[in-house]
């Protein structure tokens, strides 16, 4: 997917429900309980897909094969990996910060950890309300 049309066709694909949102002109929608900007999620898989394919940072897919071999689905995978780059983000526009590539890097190397310890704060009530917004479910093995 290193054509960024075709990636772009192909994320929009993968997430029906959000395509057909943006097609109504909703700009968020609520996902169990939790308001979601439908840009912002389709725009951070964009990102990650476009970190996978130019293979920068290498970092981003070293860890996406980690974290597949650990047992977890695809997309979520691709949600752990947009995790760092989202605190990224808000760092440089909340905080005026740039860019800090060791403090992604060190994002990355803490998953799953920061993702799994994330998904129990959810379970326990702090975050989504209904203790259903902890994303996909790691494979069994």
């Amino acid at each position: 997917l290193a054509d960024p049309d075709v990636r772009s066709v192909v994320i929009r694909a993968e997430h029906p429900e959000l395509d057909r949102a943006l097609q109504e002109g909703m700009e968020e929608i609520v996902l169990d309980g939790v308001p979601m900007s439908v840009r912002l999620h389709l725009t951070m898989h964009e990102v990650v897909g476009t970190q996978l394919a130019d293979d920068d940072p290498p970092e981003v897919y070293l860890t996406a094969r980690r974290l597949v071999a650990a047992g977890y689905e695809r997309h979520e995978v691709l949600h752990m990996l947009a995790a760092p780059m989202a605190a990224q983000i808000h760092a440089a526009l909340r905080e005026n910060r740039e860019y800090d590539r060791s403090r992604h890097l060190a994002a990355l190397a803490d998953l799953p950890a920061s993702w799994e310890q994330q998904r129990a704060q959810r379970k326990l009530g702090r975050g989504d309300p209904t203790g259903r917004h902890a994303g996909r479910r790691r494979r069994r093995r």
